[in-house]
């Protein structure tokens, strides 16, 4: 999967050949009964998930991998968000409860997550 996704249509028709999109009514009905608003419809991209499992994994050693995961599926499977996106990554990244620390004042609230040395860029994604 390169790194910026692929489009979601290539990504089901790839995965699941003729079937593609014939459980997500079940799903989008079964989430409906739960109270979840599945919105696979309105989903552009299937990212490649290495960012966001780095993610997960920087949460869990902080203890909240669990409230991460939820803001990260509610971003993608609700809100058709983008998760190969820096900002959708920041955002949940924060909604799970891993703030950004460090923050110099007067630098916007996502920077130092956003945007970390280059040389720390090549070692590690920049909301890790």
């Amino acid at each position: 999967m390169p790194r910026e996704g692929i489009t979601r249509a290539d990504y089901i028709a790839k995965k699941f050949g003729a079937r593609g999109y014939s459980s997500h009514d079940r799903l989008v009905h079964a989430g409906a009964q739960l109270g979840i608003a599945f919105a696979f419809d309105k989903i552009a991209r299937q990212p490649n998930t290495l960012a966001t499992h780095a993610l997960i994994e920087a949460a869990r050693r902080k203890g909240v991998q669990g409230a991460v995961k939820e803001a990260m599926l509610k971003a993608f499977f609700v809100d058709s968000q983008d998760l190969t996106d820096e900002k959708t990554l920041v955002r949940d990244r924060r909604r799970g409860g891993i703030g950004c620390q460090g923050r110099r004042s007067g630098r916007s609230p996502t920077s130092r997550c956003a945007a970390p040395s280059r040389r720390k860029r090549r070692r590690r994604a920049p909301w890790v």
